[in-house]
C-alpha cells in the first residue's frame, strides 16, 4: 500500500503532564515535570501554518507518557478525603492514589485543570482540520479506558466551541500507530525488562478479589519503583528507571542527599514489600481472565491492521520478566550474591591484614619499623577497598548493553514492512539505520529534563525534540520557541 502523500506526520513523546500550576497558590505541583504549555501552544500554531503552506494534513502523534499517572501522589482535599473514606490500604498520605477508576479520574481532572493552555493548543490544531493521535505508555497505560479518554476529549472540546466535528479528529490507539509501507510508532516500554506489561492491551480496568489494588498485579517493577520510591525523593529531576540510570541516580543521592534515601527506606520500605507480597503469590483466575481478554483484543488488532500473525510475533517480542514477582526474585538473588561476595571479600581482606600484622610483629624488633609498616599496610588496605568500590560503580555506570530497542526496531521493520520505526520511553534521542529494511529507527526523546549528573553534553538540556515525516523523508527536529521555528536536533556521533 503506497503511503498517502497528502499527510505529514509529526511525532512527540514523553511529555509527562502532571497537575500543573495551581492558580490559587501560583505554584506548580511538587512532582510536576512539564512546564512548557505556552511553548507547546506555539508549536501547534506552527504546525497549522506549515500545513497550510504545504497544503497537507498534519497528523500529530503523541507517542506515550502523555500524562504521568504514576507521578501524581496527591490532588485536592475533596478527592483525598473520598479516597480515605473508601478504606484503601495504607491511606493516600503514604501510598498516593491507586489504580482504581475514581482515583484515575481525579488525577485526569487535576491534569486538565493545570494545563489548560496545552489543551488549547490541541484544540486549535484540531479546529484547523488536522488530526491528533494519542498512544499509551507505561506512565499512562490506563489511557486505554474510555472514561479517561473522555476527560481528554472534554478538555479539548472546552476550547472548540461550536465545532464539534473537530473532536472526531482526536483519536486514541491502544498500542501502536501503523502506516503500511512507511511507519510504525509505539512507546517502546515493552522492550524494557523493568517496564514491560505481561498483558499490554486493557480496554477496561480488571477487578480482583485479592488484597492488591485492582490492576496492580500486572504492574511492571519500574512502575512500582516510580510510584513507591522515586516519588518520595521529591523535586529531583525526572529519571527513567533502568540499571545504569539507577546506579548513577543513587550514587548522586548518596553524595548529595543521603537523608532522602534513609527517609524513603523508612517511609516506604515496609509498604513496598507489603504491596509486592500479594503480587508474588499469584492469582490464576484473575490472570486467566486478563490473558483471555488480551488475546481477544490482540486478534482483533491483527485483523484490523492487516498484519495478521506478524502482529502476534511483534507482541511476543516483549521483554520477559517485567512482572514484579520475577523482578523481586531476581533482585533478591542479586542481593544475596552481592552480600556473599562482599562478605567473602571482606573476610579475605581482613585475614590477609591480620596475617601481615602477625608477620610484622613477630619479625621486626624496631618500634619505628613496626609503626611505619603498620601505617603502610592500613593505607594499602583502605586504598584497595576504595579502589574496588570505585571500580564497581564505574563498571556499573559505564556498562552499555546492546540496545534492545534497536534490535526490536529492526525486527518490527521486517515484520510490519515499514521504513521508519519510532519509539519513545528512554528520554534519549536516537537515530539508527536499519539496513535490512532500508529504513531507520528513531527515538524522539522527551520535552522534559532528564538526569545527567554524570554526563556533560554540548547542547541544550531541553531540546523539545520531535520527528517530522514529510514526503517520505524523516528528520529528528528540535522546536525553538524563541524564534518559533524548528532546527535539527543535536545528536553527537557514537564512539
Amino acid at each position: 500500500m503506497k503511503p498517502d502523500s497528502a499527510e505529514d506526520y509529526i511525532i512527540v513523546s514523553d511529555l509527562h503532564l502532571g497537575p500543573g500550576r495551581n492558580p490559587s497558590s501560583g505554584r506548580y505541583f511538587h512532582l510536576e515535570n512539564f512546564f512548557f504549555d505556552q511553548e507547546f501552544l506555539l508549536f501547534c500554531r506552527f504546525l497549522i501554518r506549515k500545513a497550510r503552506e504545504r497544503k497537507r494534513t498534519v497528523k500529530l502523534i503523541i507517542n506515550g507518557d502523555f500524562v504521568d499517572l504514576l507521578r501524581i501522589d496527591r490532588v485536592d482535599e475533596q478527592h483525598r478525603e473520598r479516597f480515605r473514606l473508601k478504606g484503601a490500604r495504607g491511606g493516600v498520605s503514604r501510598l498516593g492514589y491507586a489504580t482504581v477508576l475514581e482515583e484515575l479520574e481525579a488525577k485526569m481532572d487535576a491534569v486538565v485543570r493545570g494545563h489548560a493552555v496545552f489543551f488549547k493548543g490541541l484544540a486549535e490544531l484540531l479546529d484547523a482540520g488536522q488530526q491528533v493521535i494519542i498512544l499509551p505508555g507505561n506512565h499512562d497505560h490506563e489511557l486505554q479506558i474510555e472514561p479517561l479518554r473522555n476527560k481528554i476529549r472534554g478538555a479539548v472540546s472546552f476550547h472548540l466551541g461550536a465545532n464539534s466535528d473537530a473532536l472526531n479528529r482526536l483519536c486514541f490507539r491502544s498500542w501502536f500507530f501503523h502506516v503500511p509501507g512507511l511507519l510504525w510508532v509505539e512507546h517502546g516500554h515493552q522492550y524494557d525488562t523493568y517496564n514491560a506489561f505481561d498483558y499490554l492491551i486493557k480496554p477496561e480496568l480488571p477487578s480482583t478479589p485479592c488484597g492488591c489494588y485492582p490492576d496492580e498485579i500486572d504492574l511492571p517493577f519500574g512502575s512500582y519503583f516510580q510510584r513507591y520510591l522515586y516519588n518520595r525523593f521529591g523535586q529531583v529531576t525526572f529519571v527513567v528507571p533502568g540499571r545504569r540510570s539507577n546506579a548513577q541516580y543513587f550514587l548522586w543521592l548518596l553524595v548529595n542527599r543521603p537523608s532522602a534515601i534513609l527517609r524513603a527506606a523508612f517511609w516506604y520500605g515496609p509498604l513496598f514489600f507489603k504491596m509486592a507480597k500479594p503480587c508474588v503469590q499469584g492469582h490464576q483466575d484473575w490472570e486467566k481472565r486478563v490473558a483471555e481478554r488480551h488475546r481477544g483484543e490482540l486478534k482483533n488488532l491483527a485483523e484490523e491492521s492487516g498484519l495478521g500473525a506478524n502482529l502476534e510475533r511483534i507482541e511476543s517480542m516483549k521483554e520477559p520478566g517485567g512482572h514484579v514477582s520475577l523482578i523481586v526474585e531476581r533482585i533478591f538473588k542479586r542481593v544475596v550474591l552481592g552480600l556473599a561476595s562482599a562478605l567473602g571479600g571482606t573476610a579475605l581482606t581482613l585475614w590477609l591484614w591480620f596475617l601481615a600484622q602477625s608477620v610484622l610483629w613477630s619479625n621486626l624488633e624496631s618500634g619505628w619499623a613496626r609503626s611505619s609498616l603498620f601505617v603502610l599496610t592500613n593505607i594499602l588496605l583502605v586504598t584497595l577497598l576504595l579502589s574496588g568500590l570505585v571500580f564497581w560503580l564505574y563498571r556499573t555506570m559505564k556498562r552499555e548493553p546492546k540496545s534492545p530497542y534497536r534490535q526490536a526496531a529492526a525486527e518490527i521493520a521486517r515484520l510490519a514492512g515499514v521504513r521508519f520505526v519510532v519509539f519513545g520511553h528512554t528520554h534519549s534521542e536516537d537515530i539508527c539505520p536499519i539496513p535490512e529494511a532500508s529504513g531507520w529507527h528513531f527515538n524522539t526523546g522527551t520535552w522534559i529534563t532528564t538526569f545527567t549528573a554524570f554526563r556533560i553534553e554540548p547542547r541544550e538540556r531541553i531540546q523539545f525534540t520531535y520527528l517530522e515525516i514529510l514526503d517520505g523523508r524523516a528528520d529528528l527536529m528540535s522546536w525553538s520557541p524563541e524564534v518559533e521555528r524548528p532546527k535539527p536536533a543535536v545528536l553527537l556521533e557514537e564512539d
